[in-house]
């Protein structure tokens, strides 16, 4: 039995569009489908890449049609809709991440093959993540960087007065390309909120030139803003030459091979001061790194 679908009514039009409505009626399903509608509305759809309109136009029915035909397409087994084992497995390598390192997210980017540069599509990755758990009422701190610059370009569009945005890095004269007042203004602007910047040099020569600054009426309020933040956005740079804690002159090579292998900076959750970031051994950084589990295997090991 070949089956048909319910047509949909010709409504208004001229007598072009009758004919053309005509012939969809009477156009049969193709034999390669085995004359079953529920099978070349799937075809269309999924294989195709048609639109739901276009499917129902091409069949004569109506899109509301469409759509139950396509689930009917699922409830037979007709179509499968499964995940993408490689989204999967990102999936998985994220749970575990939260799961040895006590993180409440863990988004996991999958390599590209070296298609687009990292920075640029760990900032598309972390400008969805914002997005989603940025509050009306926030105090977001923002570092600098080429992946935050990325992120601010990549961030959706938005109305949200009520959120500030405030620069919590210094200047520096190498850092023009992704400044810490580029990517402040950048977030600011993208979601409509305002924008606080630091009106100080990252780097002084002396301590007590850094003393006299922080001396400074303004600045001392600037601080206070910093220490009100609830949210802080900054990327964890690499020490490689290629990278803009040298290319920035915040750190020189000869600072790095003193035994620095990364740029950090933290926020400790009780008073919420902003520490500052700072150089760590090898060694011991590599001990941070180690899951829970190894360490504890160690501890024992040396008992």
């Amino acid at each position: 039995m070949v089956r048909t679908l319910e047509q949909r009514p010709a409504v208004g039009g001229g007598k072009r569009r009758e004919a053309a409505r005509a012939k969809r009626r009477d156009m049969a399903t193709p034999v390669e489908f085995g004359g079953d509608p529920v099978v070349w509305a799937a075809w269309l759809y999924y294989e195709e890449r048609m639109t739901q309109e276009e499917v129902a136009e091409r069949l004569g029915v109506s899109r509301a049609t469409v759509v139950n035909v396509l689930q009917e397409a699922r409830d037979r087994g007709i179509v499968t809709i499964e995940v993408s084992p490689r989204h999967l497995q990102s999936v998985r390598l994220s749970r575990t991440l939260c799961e040895l390192y006590g993180l409440e997210t863990c988004v996991i980017v999958p390599d590209d093959g070296g298609r687009r540069p990292d920075f640029e599509r760990i900032g598309q990755a972390g400008a969805r993540v914002l997005s989603e758990i940025l509050d009306d009422d926030d105090v977001l701190g923002v570092a600098w960087g080429r992946t935050v610059l990325a992120l601010s370009v990549a961030l959706p569009e938005a109305r949200r007065p009520g959120i500030s945005v405030v620069q919590i890095a210094g200047s520096a004269i190498g850092t023009a390309a992704f400044s810490p007042e580029l990517c402040t203004s950048n977030i600011a602007y993208r979601i409509g909120a305002r924008c606080i910047n630091l009106h100080a040099p990252g780097i002084v020569s002396r301590p007590e030139i850094k003393a006299l600054f922080m001396k400074e009426p303004e600045l001392i309020r600037q601080f206070e803003i910093i220490r009100s933040c609830t949210k802080i956005l900054f990327g964890v740079g690499g020490v490689e030459n290629a990278g803009t804690v040298l290319s920035s002159g915040y750190m020189t090579r000869e600072a790095i091979n003193r035994g620095g292998v990364g740029v950090l900076a933290k926020m400790n959750p009780p008073d919420r001061r902003v520490a500052r970031g700072r150089g760590v051994e090898r060694a011991r950084l590599r001990q941070r790194v180690r899951p829970p589990t190894a360490q504890r295997q160690s501890r024992q090991q040396g008992r």
